[in-house]
């Protein structure tokens, strides 16, 4: 089931723009727009990378809307 940017956005607590920076750092080339679909694989990879810094989830509150 494809997910999409905004999300893995979401999810995090993170800005779109933050998330498709990302996802284009590490490789990912459909990540275009946050409305973009990732296949699960892409989706999870792109997960386990937000995860590894921790100063992601530091700049925003995710109930504020990021």
């Amino acid at each position: 089931m494809p997910v999409r940017i905004h999300d893995i956005a979401r999810k995090y607590g993170l800005k779109n723009k933050e998330v498709l920076e990302k996802a284009r750092a590490i490789g990912i080339a459909a990540a275009k727009v946050p409305s973009s679909a990732l296949d699960e694989f892409s989706a999870a990879w792109l997960e386990k990378e937000l995860r590894k810094d921790p100063g992601n989830f530091d700049k925003y509150d995710a109930t504020d809307g990021g």
